[in-house]
């Protein structure tokens, strides 16, 4: 099993590879993240598996600073 280093790794580069291709199909990213913070923020989303306030914070600052990157 990959260490817990490795893993966030691959899902940086999971996360980068899912944007530049969205951005690659002409796909609006900025919609994107907008509705991806939504699914975030919405505790009674059923895509929504994170209770804690504060990480589902830092994923939306995760996003956002990945989605400048592409």
């Amino acid at each position: 099993m990959a260490s817990n280093n490795k893993k966030e790794i691959a899902l940086e580069q999971a996360l980068i590879a899912v944007l530049s291709a969205v951005k690659e199909s002409n796909i609006d990213v900025d919609n994107l993240v907008k509705n991806a913070n939504h699914v975030i923020l919405n505790s009674a989303h059923k895509h929504n598996v994170v209770d804690d306030h504060d990480i589902r914070t830092y994923a939306i600052e995760i996003i956002k600073s990945f989605a400048e990157r592409v």
